[in-house]
């Protein structure tokens, strides 16, 4: 069995506007937490999650690596007994819009296997019900010609 998850998703918007939805507060309450963060490595953030129905866990994470906007990654501990993931998120501009793809590595054990388990029902949900109404409420569909004009 692996030990990471992998969620690929495709989405008619900018690439800066999917790296706003993923590191600017005002977004990143929307989706998955309310938190100060800051896209910068080192910075360390925490948040109170439910990631199983009336188990609040704490998830203390660390930015590894920031590249505006095409990539962010940080660790995640969900618990202070839990191991730590890697959990990295990469944006490619295409035409039409922007494949995001997120990775989180580096389950171990039985523990782990668990975690990896509730964390794939979670991403797969963010990425086709939560994500897709966040950008919705926020920002314009980009029409090709947008598109083309923004990178040229």
């Amino acid at each position: 069995m692996s030990s990471s998850i992998i969620v690929k998703q495709f989405y008619p918007y900018l690439a800066e506007h999917v790296w706003e939805v993923l590191t600017a507060g005002r977004y990143l309450k929307l989706w998955l937490m309310r938190v100060d963060f800051k896209p910068q490595p080192d910075f360390e953030f925490h948040f109170l999650a439910d990631l199983i129905v009336g188990q609040r866990h704490f998830i203390y994470c660390r930015v590894v690596d920031a590249r505006k906007p095409e990539l962010i990654a940080y660790t995640w501990q969900a618990g202070a007994k839990a191991g730590a993931t890697l959990v990295k998120w990469s944006i490619s501009s295409q035409k039409g819009g922007s494949s995001l793809t997120l990775e989180q590595v580096g389950f171990k054990g039985s523990s782990g296997r668990n975690e990896r388990a509730v964390m794939t029902k979670i991403w797969k949900n963010v990425f086709t019900q939560v994500l897709p109404g966040v950008f919705k409420d926020n920002f314009k569909i980009i029409a090709s010609r947008e598109l083309k004009s923004h990178y040229e």
